[in-house]
């Protein structure tokens, strides 16, 4: 598991939260959450791309929708001004690594650069003229693990959501558009609670 926060900055803001007074840990929690939800549509759209994360013909559900299933966001509050984004869990089915069936293996792309993993190879009909279909089985990914027609393992799994929030593009995104955008959402949401724009208790 891996958690990713964003933290108040008030440098510069201090007039603001003086004038607040009780109610600026309600405009600072309200400008963390707005911050870190604008952030993370395309912070995990930077993890996909790390990741190698496409959807395929083959697969049950949409990249976005099984990463989604991956992360969580801890929304900050009053008394705890910290957001936080949640990664865990193991890798997606190699299906999601942009695979192409190769007499090697699958031919997936994850951390930035192509590999074979061994011995793997899609469910369903002959190669290369696979077919996914409406099975349990049809249309995953499976790797061989010794020998016999039931020596397999289903879905083998490629890099955790984890590894790829770590990697320098994406966690470098995080921090550089929570840092750009924060200050100024507490100013905004501050200045909302002392015009009587917005609700401070």
């Amino acid at each position: 598991m891996l958690v990713l926060g964003i933290k108040t900055n008030l440098t510069g803001l201090d007039n603001l939260v003086k004038a607040a007074g009780p109610a600026a840990n309600i405009g600072i929690a309200r400008a963390l959450n707005r911050t870190g939800n604008t952030v993370r549509s395309g912070y995990l759209r930077e993890v996909r791309k790390v990741l190698g994360i496409k959807k395929h013909r083959f697969a049950r559900s949409g990249a976005i929708a099984a990463m989604n299933k991956r992360t969580s966001a801890r929304r900050a509050n009053a008394g705890r001004l910290e957001y936080s984004l949640v990664g865990f869990g193991k890798g997606l089915d190699l299906l999601y690594y942009q695979a192409k069936e190769t007499p090697a293996g699958l031919d997936v792309f994850w951390l930035g650069a192509r590999k074979i993993v061994p011995n793997s190879f899609y469910l369903g009909g002959r190669f290369p003229n696979r077919r996914g279909g409406f099975g349990p089985k049809i249309g995953m990914s499976a790797e061989r693990m010794g020998q016999g027609r039931s020596a397999l393992r289903f879905r083998p799994k490629g890099p955790g959501i984890p590894e790829g929030m770590v990697a320098p593009p994406a966690a470098d995104y995080w921090e550089r558009e929570a840092r750009a955008r924060l200050a100024p959402r507490i100013a905004h949401e501050l200045t909302a609670i002392l015009l009587g724009h917005a609700p401070g208790g």
